[in-house]
Formats: C-alpha cells, structure tokens, sequence
C-alpha cells in the first residue's frame, strides 16, 4: 500500500488512508478477520496513528472492519448468513427509495448513473474498483428519495453489501449478468411505468441473494496472538 501524502492535513490523511484500506480490503490484499494493527499500519503509512485511528474508525461505520473490546480492530468476516441478513434488509430499503425517488429523476442524475455503470465497466477485473463504482451508480438510483431517512439507510449498508459483492465475485463472475441488469434498471427510470426500475432493482437484488454462498472462515492470520496488540495500538 503506498503512503499518502505526509503534506495532507490531517482529515485529508485520515480519508486517504480509510480510501487505501478499503481498496485493500476490496481487492483482497487485506482477508476478511485480518488484524488491523494502528502502530503497524502508521509505521506502513510513514504516518503518526492519529489518523490512522481516525480511518478505522471511518471504515468501522463504513462496515469493513469491526473491534470488540480487548481486541484488535480486524477486516470484517461477513458469515454466509449475515450476508443473508443484510441484502433481504436492502432489498426492503432500496427499492423503495428508488421508487420514490422515480419522479425527482432529471438528465443530471440519470448522467451520473450511466457514469458510475460506465467506471463499472471499465474497472473490468479490479474489485474495489467496480465496487465503488457499483455503489456509486446504486446512490444515483436513491440520491433523489425525498424520504432522508429511508436514503440515510440505504446508505449505512452500502460498505457492508460491496464486502459482500467483492467476496462473492472472488468465487464467481457475476459482474457480466449484474451489469447488464444495472442497464435495464437504468433504462427502467425513464419509462411511463413508475415502478418498474423498483421491481428490477428488488429482482436484482434477490437474485443475488440466491448466489451468495458460504464465505470465507477464517484463516492463519487471525489468530488470537494478534489481539494483545491492540494495547499497543493506543
């Protein structure tokens, strides 16, 4: 992982190290139950820990890491069944969002969903990269919701469902079918029919359910040895 740049003021270095890390997590570099240890990841930053703690924190309400007391802050492991969890509660949050966001739709948000789908596109096989851009064009889809609430939801999940899609992705490629779902959902905002990009988003988002399989246990690198450094991180 390369340093950000030690000139960043602080909130700017914590927001680029959580962007580093997520990538990281994204990709795979760094496993699901992985050990994320402040002093090790400050001295691999060339960073003090300040901001380093001040990332994971961002990515903990992000959904991407998890801490209990006593040990260390580790990269989420999502079980098979709290994948379950998660996407039957986005399939009751998001598609009603986006069926009352269907009215509030013009060009420049309908343009920023098409954008967000063509990052996807060409991210091809870089994971973090078409997660971001899968999340971005699903914000596009809600962001008009006049319901904030319901929005606020939609987005809490968002980190927690791109862990989820990039797990299941490392198993099987079912970006190609997705995408050209995403395609008939975008077309669907500007047809007479109000509901129908809600219906093909909740079809989406069950069908993916369907797939989900068993994810990771985990590995050799989450070893309760880790967990005494959390004193350490400070």
């Amino acid at each position: 992982m390369g340093a950000p740049d030690t000139k960043l003021e602080l909130p700017s270095r914590a927001a680029a190290v959580a962007e580093e890390l997520e990538r990281a997590i994204l990709n795979g570099e760094l496993r699901p139950g992985e050990p994320l240890v402040e002093r090790v990841l400050a001295a691999n930053f060339g960073i003090s820990k300040t901001p380093v703690r001040e990332a994971l924190k961002v990515l903990s309400h992000r959904g991407f890491v998890e801490a209990a007391p006593y040990r260390a802050i580790r990269v989420r492991l999502i079980s098979s069944e709290e994948a379950h969890e998660i996407y039957q509660v986005r399939s009751l949050i998001e598609p009603e969002a986006v069926r009352l966001a269907v009215p509030f739709h013009d060009e420049d948000s309908l343009d920023r969903a098409a954008a967000a789908l063509s990052y996807a596109d060409a991210a091809r096989s870089d994971l973090a990269a078409r997660a971001s851009a899968n999340r971005r064009f699903h914000r596009a889809l809600y962001e008009p919701c006049p319901n904030h609430l319901l929005s606020s939801l939609a987005d809490r999940i968002q980190g927690q469902v791109a862990l989820i899609s990039v797990t299941a992705w490392m198993t099987t490629s079912t970006w190609v079918d997705e995408a050209e779902e995403h395609l008939a959902i975008l077309s669907a905002l500007r047809s007479p029919d109000r509901e129908l990009s809600s219906r093909l988003l909740k079809d989406h988002i069950e069908k993916f359910t369907k797939n989900i399989e068993t994810l990771p246990a985990p590995g050799g690198s989450q070893s309760d040895h880790a967990e005494s450094e959390v004193g350490a991180s400070e």
